[in-house]
């Protein structure tokens, strides 16, 4: 049975989160824009610009796979198609807690195969925190 990874693949995908979470960390002290969109749900440019980097990156590094990302409502349509593999993926969760400057946010991606979740990854820059 063939891994679900290769070595090479996780640690590309580790750099990959290590690079947007730490665009996000610098962005944090910076301003950008607040949007809501929905009640009580915000977004922020940050969010948005980290969602098409991670949606780049991955689409490049895995191009035979699906992309649903949080930002983008255009990617749920991966749903519809046979992918064998589909990437979660959440440019920044906790967008709130961003927005006020806080240290509890994370960059997350998932990973389902078959209609199964095999793996995920969180990393929270602020905390220097990565699982």
């Amino acid at each position: 049975m063939m891994p679900i990874l290769t070595a090479d693949e996780n640690e590309t995908i580790l750099q990959t989160l290590l690079q947007g979470g730490q665009q996000a960390r610098a962005a944090a002290s910076d301003s950008f824009e607040v949007f809501e969109k929905g009640r009580e749900d915000y977004v922020t440019t940050v969010d948005q610009a980290l969602d098409q980097y991670f949606s780049q990156a991955f689409a490049r590094q895995f191009p035979q796979d699906g992309i649903v990302t949080e930002e983008n409502q255009g990617s749920a349509a991966a749903f519809q198609n046979d992918y064998r593999r589909l990437w979660f993926i959440d440019p920044i969760d906790g967008t709130e807690d961003f927005i006020h400057r806080g240290e509890n946010y994370s960059v997350m991606v998932g990973l389902l195969a078959s209609h199964q979740p095999l793996a995920g990854w969180v990393y929270a820059p602020a905390q220097s925190r990565l699982y």
